[in-house]
Parts: C-alpha cells; structure tokens; sequence
C-alpha cells in the first residue's frame, strides 16, 4: 500500500467508534433520567415546621446547631420517590416566625415533581428524609416537623 492510498481511504474505524460512542451516551442519559418528558408532573408544596426549641433565639427563624444547614432560607428541597430516586429538586423560601405556635414555618414548592411514584419522601437541605408522604398531601400542603424526620 502506497501512502497516498491510506489518506484517500475514509476513516472506518473512527467513524464506527464515534457512532457506537454517541449512541452508548444516549443510552446512558435517557437510562438516568428521573422521568421522561412526557410524564404527568405537578408540584409539591409544603412547610417545613421547626420548634423555639431548636432555633437559635425564640421569635428568629434561624435554626440552632442541631438543625443547622437543614432549614435556612435558600436550603435545597429534594423529593424522592418510592424506589429511592431523587425526582425533584426545590428551595425553602424564608422562615416566618408562628407567635402562636411558638415555631418557624418555612414554605417550599417543588416542580416538575413526577405523578404516580407511590409515597413520597422529603429532604430538606442536609437533613434526613421525612416519613412517607402521600402524593395527594404534596399535591396540597405537606407539613413536615422537627419531630417528623426518620433519623
């Protein structure tokens, strides 16, 4: 074979190699999406309930040691579904002092939250997951407490 020869002949090889690549990435990205885009989806809402307790100065929504980077506003709101799968991410908006209730009450609404995946479970920021949570209570209002969380 003459050099000429080599640089007119395609480049087989590569071209398979970068074909399977491509489609082996594809497989991979539509395997890990939590759901697809024609799923029905809604958006959970609900609040996250933090006793005087555990606040660092009653009547302040900021949380003491024990719940710190859990409930501080812009903390991360996670939904997961009934398998284990993280499905949903959101944010508290800011805590609201409940005189009454002696309580900080931090509100989240999570999009895009996908339909039909059983019960479903809460994390807020570093915290640990909230017991089961129906899909009709976090199409509504979902209230979680302090005293709420599996540890």
């Amino acid at each position: 074979m003459t050099t000429s020869h080599l640089k007119k002949r395609p480049p087989v090889a590569a071209m398979i190699v970068m074909v399977v690549a491509g489609l082996v990435t594809t497989v991979i990205v539509l395997a890990t999406a939590s759901h697809s885009s024609n799923e029905p989806t809604f958006t959970g809402e609900g609040a996250y309930y933090l006793s005087a307790s555990h606040l660092s100065e009653s009547g302040v929504c900021m949380a003491d040691d024990s719940h710190a980077g859990i409930v501080d506003a812009g903390s991360g709101v996670t939904v997961i579904d009934s398998h284990g799968t993280t499905v949903a991410q959101g944010q508290l908006e800011p805590g609201v002092w409940q005189a009454a209730k002696k309580m900080c009450k931090w509100r989240f609404s999570v999009p895009n939250v996908p339909a039909g995946r059983g019960d479903y479970r809460i994390r807020v920021g570093a915290g640990p997951e909230s017991d089961p949570i129906s899909e009709k209570t976090l199409r509504s209002v979902a209230i979680i407490q302090d005293d709420q969380v599996s540890a």
